[in-house]
């Protein structure tokens, strides 16, 4: 994503931004977030092939890293929807050291800043203009560092059908920037998982 020398009329951006520090001190909240994740993902685990649902350990891990910027919007006090962003992959321990040093040194090579998309969860009662408020005011902070941000982002084979799409979409329609040109969404790597089915 390429920032725009000035917005151009973006959409609202005042999702709460809340550092790792700030949620340390509020367990509270760290908890209510947990639950709000746990409550759109875990049925991804029981609709999908391979276990798609995180541990509160594994989702605090990541919440909890200094490098994490959460984004959240409320209503009444609790939050409806998160977006949780990685200032680096540092806390992305899934990944090779040897894939995630490619990635970096990329990005500096190149002068932009990289940013790990971890994830975003909106209750079923909130309406998609949490999720906008979210992404626009996480556009925001990447238009007022004023470099050029490289995304990174995962799906699975079905949402690979769809979150590329999202992705590009909102880049164009965020009002702080667009693709560079001759770039847009693309594959950085596959992982593929097989499974043996018994047989009478």
């Amino acid at each position: 994503m390429r920032p725009d020398s000035t917005p151009r009329a973006p959409a609202e951006a005042n999702a709460a931004i809340l550092g790792a520090a700030s949620l340390r001190a509020d367990p509270r909240l760290a908890e209510r977030l947990w639950e709000l994740y746990g409550e759109r993902f875990d049925w991804l685990g029981r609709h999908h092939p391979i276990s798609m649902e995180e541990s509160q350990a594994t989702f605090n891990s990541a919440l909890l890293h200094s490098d994490t910027q959460t984004l959240a919007t409320f209503e009444r006090g609790r939050p409806v929807c998160i977006g949780l962003f990685m200032t680096g992959l540092a806390a992305c321990d899934w990944l090779s050291p040897e894939f995630r040093a490619n990635l970096e040194e990329q990005a500096a090579a190149d002068n932009e800043n990289l940013i790990y998309f971890y994830g975003l969860a909106s209750s079923t009662k909130a309406g998609a203009a949490h999720a906008e408020e979210v992404m626009a005011t996480f556009a925001r902070t990447l238009w007022r560092t004023g470099k050029p941000c490289r995304l990174i982002f995962e799906a699975t084979n079905l949402s690979s059908r769809y979150i590329p799409h999202l992705v590009g979409k909102w880049v164009h329609g965020s009002g702080y920037g667009g693709f560079a040109p001759g770039t847009s969404v693309e594959a950085l790597a596959q992982v593929d998982f097989w499974y043996l089915k018994a047989t009478s």
